[in-house]
Order: C-alpha cells, then structure tokens, then sequence
C-alpha cells in the first residue's frame, strides 16, 4: 500500500499579480527502509519522478518511476522490482515530445561471491510510462558508477561516470557514447584510474562538443576538474583548479547565455562555484560559499534575468541536514540569497536532503530527495516545490516564528510590497497589526515594534541585501511573510 501524504500551497508572486505558482511539501513512503526521490523532470501537465527503494538488507530494492499533477498528486507509476536487485539513477532527461531517458545503475547481488555486479542501466519510456526500450551494459571490473548524462543534437546519449579499475576500489573517469536506442557507439577512459577520480557532470556546447567535471587528484589533494571534448571523445583542453590541501570537487556544469562555463562544487565543507571561459579553460572566478556546517550543491540553472539558482543541501545550525537553494549572481559569484528547507512536520530536527533540483516552467523549483525523521532509521523520498523566490509555507524550517502565536492559515488579509525591496516596505492588513518582527533566515530578529494601524512603512534603505522572514501579529493570530531586500 502507498502512503502519499502533501501538504500543498498557492503563491502569488509578488510584484505580477497575473503570474501564480504553486508550491507543495511532500513525502513519499514507499513501504521501504531506505526511499530516495532521486531525480526529476517534467512532462505536459505535471512531473516525472524517480525513485528508488530499498528493504532492510539493502540487497532488495525497486526502482520508481512516478507520474504525477503540477500539484504532486500521483497520476500513475512504472515499477522495476527484480529479487536481489537495486538501482540507483541520477537524472532523467526528455527526448523528444514523447519520451524520455533516464541513466543509472543496476546493481545485482552475487549471492555466491557476496558481492554485486554493477552496470550501467539505460531506460527509455513514454508519457504514459510504457517501457520503450531497457538496455544493460558494463566495461570496467567491478562498480561502474554513471554520475549524468546529455541528449546530444542528433539524439545520441552522452555518459559521463567512473569505472572501477582494480581491486584496490581506483577508478577511472570514463564517457560513453550511444545512439538514441541505446545502441553502443563509443567510450574513452580518461586519466589512468589509479587514483579515486570521475566525472560527475555534462553539458552541450554549440558546435558538437561538450564539457565535463568531475574531480582528480593532482599532489595529493583531489581539484576541481574540467576537460573540453570533441564529439568522438577527443580532448580540445583541460584544467584543474583549487587550494592546495583542500579538495575540491565538481558536481555540475552549464553553458551559460555569456557562452562561459559555469561549474557547481563542493569542497570538504563549503560550496565552491567557478566560472571559466568556454574556449581556453582559464579562471573567471572561483567562489567559496558557506552556509552552514558543510554545504553541498548539486545542480544550477541559469535563470531568465542572468542570474543562478543554485540547489542541494546543508548542514542546519543545530546539526541536521536541510535542504538548500541559493541564487548567484552570475558576474561576480556572490550570493543574493539562501534558504533552508525540511520537511512539514519535524521542523529542522530531521535530516533533509536535496540531491537533485529540476527549473520548472512556471518559473520555479522542484527539489528531489530524502528524509529521515529524529526517531526513525527509516527514510523515505522528499518532494518539494518552491515557487521563483524559494517561497514554501514558512512553519515547514522556521516552527519558532509561531511561538505563542496562533498561525493565520489564510493569510489573504495581509499584503506585503514591493518585493523585492530597497527603500521601504509597506505592509497592509485588513486587521490592525498589533506587531511586526523580522528574523534573518539564522533566526536572528532583526527588527521588533509596535503599532496599531492596519498600515504600516518600514524604511529598510540600510538593510544588507538578503531574504528575511516578517511576522505580523494581528488580533486573529500571526502571518509569516518572506521579502528580498536587494
């Protein structure tokens, strides 16, 4: 039986009262022990989710491919599930108006060896979620591992992952070239695989080629990598960038709308975004960004005014991990704001994670992930959707706002504008507003007063730009409000 628990919200984006977008807080018990939503994608009227699960032996396990609403109502699901099996996959992609791919791995447990004999996995299915065609394959001697992959122009499959080599757990970095069926076209190992070094992601460039990063050890220390290929594999140019002993390591790459490459890392405990030019490989900027005990991004987007979103996890002030979504500007790398989210129920005292983010169409962001609550060993897959300013019901992270204060659960009553904002914040109600304080996104209250009127302005011309949470206390209770001041 499936349990399908959503708590779901409509926003109105601030600012273009004919735009709205939707935004829910959902998970997804798949009866298992270990439940991940792995990766996304949307088709017409809804998304594509994919899911995998595991039983308490870890070496039974299914792989979800799960059609839902705009709203995240489940519509219909593909399952695979085969006994001593588990799957991991980390992207799927559209092909086409009818299809699409997703690349993982098929892991099946070697009862006699006690080990798993792991392989590359390829599916393609269609908007009614019939199996268009399966393949498996396998080149290196032990765990093949694809990190991501891309839909050339022609509609081949590009595959970009890591090999194990020997024994001894090294890997080899490696690109795999298929045609649209998934027939076998090419694959080219890159460094010598003697040390723990792959790639994680790809993306197209203009002319046939495309770009790649991943992590490699130079003196020791493992770098940020990123190599420029032609369409057979071969390499046009590649550099390494970061600090001496700390290892960097990269997670995503994206051409961007100045035809520069922008790359998603992560260090030992901080985000690390770079931005290199598209022909030569040289250094723009390198950016070292933290937001809490250890951050992780996990993918970018570049958005429609130039600047990057920016999503995956990081660690909350009191230990637990949150899911995490934070927007860049694009020319220098600096951040404009950040935000944490967990799941409705729990507040931060769960572990929350993000591991992949899919740019929606209407403007705003699907997260995909996993969640483990503070008395449970069990974890189950975590869908949320945050509208174009990473707006989400406030109570979901920040269960401290409502402190003796009842929720106003519609809180239609009470306008706040512009946002963003520069000079002044104007907030209206339909009540008198008894109070209005503001907590930057640590907790830390920024602003408290009184009033007694059912308009209030508030000059904030002195602010550091960033995203505050605004409570306004009225009679009826109190309405938690987020603003971008910039």
């Amino acid at each position: 039986m499936r349990n399908f628990f959503l708590i779901f919200f409509i926003w109105e984006i601030a600012g273009n009262p004919a735009v709205s977008q939707n935004s829910f807080n959902l998970i997804y018990d798949l009866n298992n022990y270990l439940d991940i939503a792995q990766t996304s994608c949307e088709w017409d009227t809804g998304y594509i989710l994919i899911s995998t699960a595991k039983d308490m032996t870890i070496e039974n396990g299914s792989l979800r491919i799960t059609k839902t609403d705009f709203e995240g109502n489940f519509l219909k699901e593909l399952v695979f599930d085969k006994f001593d099996t588990t799957y991991s996959f980390q992207k799927v992609l559209r092909s086409g108006a009818n299809n699409f791919i997703a690349c993982g791995v098929m892991a099946s447990y070697n009862i006699p060896n006690f080990s798993y004999d792991v392989n590359y996995y390829i599916i393609k299915f269609n908007k009614n979620l019939d199996t268009v065609l399966t393949k498996q394959f396998g080149f290196g001697i032990g765990t093949e591992a694809p990190e991501s992959f891309t839909i050339a122009n022609n509609g081949d499959i590009v595959i970009v992952g890591g090999d194990q080599t020997d024994s001894f757990s090294n890997t080899a970095p490696i690109i795999i070239r298929l045609d649209s069926n998934g027939n076998y076209k090419w694959h080219q190992y890159y460094d010598n695989g003697n040390s723990y070094t792959y790639f994680s992601g790809i993306c197209k460039l203009g002319n046939g080629d495309f770009a790649v990063t991943g992590r490699k050890s130079v003196s020791g220390d493992e770098d940020l990598w990123v190599v420029r290929i032609d369409s057979i594999g071969q390499v046009v140019w590649q550099q390494t960038y970061g600090v001496n002993n700390i290892d960097e390591r990269g997670d995503d790459i994206i051409l961007l709308s100045d035809s520069a490459l922008f790359i998603t890392a992560h260090t030992n405990t901080q985000a690390y975004f770079v931005k290199v030019e598209k022909d030569t490989g040289n250094l723009i900027y390198a950016k070292e960004i933290g937001d809490g005990g250890l951050d992780w991004p996990q993918r970018s987007f570049e958005l429609p005014n130039g600047k990057i979103m920016s999503g995956g996890w990081t660690q909350a002030p009191g230990g637990n991990e949150d899911a995490w979504l934070i927007e860049l500007d694009h020319t220098t790398g600096d951040s404009l704001w950040s935000q944490h989210y967990c799941t409705k129920g729990f507040g931060n005292a769960s572990d929350d994670y993000a591991w992949d983010m899919l740019a929606c169409s209407d403007g705003g962001f699907l997260l995909s992930g996993s969640s483990q609550g503070p008395y449970s060993s069990e974890q189950d897959a975590w869908v949320l959707k945050v509208d174009s300013l990473g707006n989400v019901d406030s109570t979901v992270c920040y269960p401290w706002l409502f402190d003796g204060v009842q929720e106003i659960h519609s809180d239609k009553s009470v306008s706040i504008y512009p946002n963003p904002a520069s000079d002044q914040l104007n907030i209206e109600s339909s009540q008198p507003i008894s109070s209005i304080i503001i907590h930057d996104l640590l907790g830390r209250e920024i602003f408290s007063k009184e009033f007694n009127s059912a308009q209030c302005q508030l000059n904030i011309a002195n602010w550091n730009s960033g995203v505050y949470l605004v409570k306004i206390i009225t009679d009826e209770g109190g309405v938690v409000k987020k603003i971008v001041v910039e």
